[in-house]
């Protein structure tokens, strides 16, 4: 009889609460889902419209970089220095796009700086020259690597 007794003391201690669970849970968990899907969406941390307007403004500063460094290379001294470097200017304006978007930032911030130094007097035509020279070898480095 003691038996019983653990038996009935044991189910009644445990048993009763697993139910109690169970059924519980079994009750809730559609509730639960149901509240959930009534929930309106919520935006992650970044919202969709943050990202787009951050993808758009990356792709603006690519272009107009890209503007910069062609701009540069339809200047007449850009032409005489890739004629003394058997150079085809088409196929620099065709490289030009290849690149990086740090390597385009690079070459647009030399090409305005040399610009406006040349336009403020600062360079004469031998070392804008020279650069021009560089910034050519350095797209054409970069677009056959």
């Amino acid at each position: 009889m003691s038996e019983l007794r653990v038996r009935r003391a044991f189910s009644q201690r445990f048993l009763v609460p697993v139910l109690v669970a169970t059924l519980t849970c079994c009750t809730l968990t559609p509730l639960h889902a149901k509240a959930e899907s009534q929930l309106p969406a919520t935006d992650h941390i970044v919202s969709t419209q943050a990202l787009q307007q951050s993808v758009q403004k990356q792709a603006d500063t690519r272009q107009q970089n890209i503007k910069t460094v062609q701009g540069m290379f339809k200047t007449p001294l850009a032409q005489r220095a890739m004629k003394m470097e058997h150079v085809d200017p088409a196929q620099i304006q065709k490289a030009i796009p290849t690149l990086s978007n740090s390597e385009l930032a690079n070459l647009s911030a030399r090409a305005t700086s040399a610009q406006q130094a040349f336009a403020a007097g600062r360079l004469d035509n031998e070392t804008l020259l020279l650069i021009i020279i560089a910034m050519l070898f350095i797209i054409i480095l970069v677009a056959i690597h």
